[in-house]
């Protein structure tokens, strides 16, 4: 699991958008991100269609690729994979094939929450998924459900964009309209933007929507309505 471990540490400010690791070191290029925070009393349902560009062209030297999806969970969540498949539920589906989680990697307190005092820290569930059924350009589908973070007595429920500007010939300029999430009260809670964002198109009652940048933290503060 040394490979897990270094990509976690890697993009251990990611905590939302998936992370291809191929053993072969290709690259790819994230060019599209539509992610849904459906926000209830106690967690949020997230689910996020994204669509990723295989930029080289080489031999593959590995059948599969692995897919780490990373989620906040709770600080003491150091459990057996089939637990927290049940507790959180994660879903990858590629081309209408849904897979299930393989394993699970956990931070350490060095990869705990961002946000001082919140009672969460990282984890990546891995998705195991043949290599063949990624297209030079591919998309996925990713669900699961993530607790409230709690900080100072108050809840809320965040994302983080993770967009690396690497300065690689065969990336190419996408506009940050690409790149948006929504964040969507349900019955009986009421949601209050806190965090600072500089591209929010919309924002009120019915919901928030705002155009991901890179490592620019969204966060949401949830009562009860």
């Amino acid at each position: 699991m040394k490979y897990v471990q270094y990509w976690l540490l890697f993009c251990c400010a990611a905590l939302a958008n998936p992370i291809i690791v191929y053993d072969d070191v290709r690259e790819v290029q994230m060019t599209h991100e539509d992610v849904v925070l459906d926000v209830s009393v106690h967690t949020t349902a997230v689910s996020g269609d994204y669509t990723f560009a295989q930029l080289a062209a080489t031999t593959p030297k590995d059948e599969f690729v692995r897919i780490l999806v990373p989620v906040y969970v709770q600080k003491d969540a150091d459990l057996k994979l089939a637990d927290m498949k049940r507790i959180y539920t994660p879903r990858l589906i590629v081309s209408g094939t849904s897979y299930d989680a393989t394993d699970v990697s956990y931070g350490g307190d060095r990869w705990k929450s961002w946000w001082r005092g919140a009672e969460f820290h990282l984890a990546a569930f891995e998705f195991v998924v043949p290599r063949r059924v990624l297209a030079q350009q591919f998309h996925l589908r990713i669900e699961y459900q993530q607790p409230h973070m709690l900080a100072r007595g108050e809840r809320y429920t965040c994302y983080c964009p993770f967009r690396p500007h690497i300065k690689n010939p065969a990336y190419r300029d996408v506009p940050d309209g690409e790149f948006t999430l929504r964040v969507v009260p349900s019955s009986g809670v009421k949601i209050k933007r806190v965090s600072t964002n500089q591209k929010v198109q919309s924002e009120g009652s019915a919901g928030i929507v705002i155009h991901c940048l890179h490592r620019e933290h969204i966060i949401v503060k949830v009562e009860n309505a």
